[in-house]
């Protein structure tokens, strides 16, 4: 809480004060953990959220569970959430926790579930979220284009979130799931460069749920690969997402801002 006060002083120098405390709100950190940790296929898994909120556990109004991988928080709602997994493979789950004003935080896992009396499959799990801008929250930077002559000033596009989850192998890495969630209507175009890249670029127009998967890219791929996923929209700078395929470690990721007309992503305009 602040204090914000106002002092009115009249003619005949007369004074009166009012104080009143204001609050400013803090960004709630979404958290979970679940049990069994290994499960196997066809055994029942619990979720249980561990979010936590500066303003106190009482400011988290919603809880909302993604427990397919498609990118849409509405599988589950509440503190808890069970799944049974009926066949082995790797599974993203994630939970969005939102406060009392709106302003939304999400956490992400991926979990390993392994077919009954057989060995954990080789390779180290990981899972990678980038987010441009809460989807509640608009960025305030600019930059200016220029266009015969004439500049045009153009708002950074907000509310992208690339989540990117998988496998890192001695020499090679699997991704198993690439999502992206974009403002409705923007275009989501991802290509790619180096040895097992699918041959054209894949593209998908964000619809009202504003969640892309990108299945094409989800494969594996040699160390030295880049993925370059860039969401447009009408009248705003785009922004352009870079991972490298490391070996033995998981993606570097990048991110770099595109003005309306150029040809190359550049640094994004600082706010």
């Amino acid at each position: 809480m602040v204090n914000i006060g106002l002092r009115v002083t009249d003619a005949d120098g007369a004074t009166a004060t009012s104080t009143q405390p204001v609050r400013v709100d803090q960004v709630p950190q979404a958290s979970f953990v679940f049990n069994p940790t290994a499960p196997l296929a066809g055994q029942r898994v619990d979720f249980g959220s561990t979010s936590t909120d500066p303003d106190g556990a009482g400011d988290i109004t919603s809880l909302l569970w993604d427990l397919n991988g498609d990118g849409a928080y509405g599988d589950a709602s509440g503190p808890a959430a069970t799944r049974v997994f009926a066949t082995a493979g790797v599974y993203s789950i994630g939970l969005e926790a939102i406060d009392t004003v709106g302003v939304q935080s999400f956490s992400q896992q991926t979990l390993s579930v392994a077919i009954p009396g057989t060995p954990p499959k080789s390779g180290t799990p990981f899972q990678v979220a980038v987010t441009s801008d809460p989807p509640s929250r608009s960025s305030s930077a600019t930059s200016a284009a220029s266009s015969g002559g004439a500049k045009t000033r153009f708002g950074v596009i907000g509310g992208i979130r690339v989540a990117i989850a998988g496998r890192v192998f001695t020499d090679v890495t699997r991704i198993t799931r690439l999502v992206v969630r974009a403002p409705v209507g923007a275009l989501v175009a991802a290509r790619c460069k180096g040895r097992g890249c699918p041959s054209k670029a894949e593209r998908h127009r964000a619809g009202p749920r504003g969640s892309v998967r990108l299945r094409k890219l989800e494969k594996t791929f040699d160390p030295g690969t880049r993925i370059a996923i860039v969401v447009t929209k009408s009248g705003f700078i785009g922004k352009e997402i870079q991972f490298t395929i490391r070996r033995g470690q998981p993606p570097v990721r990048r991110e770099l801002c595109l003005v309306p007309g150029a040809r190359r992503a550049t640094r994004c305009p600082s706010s």
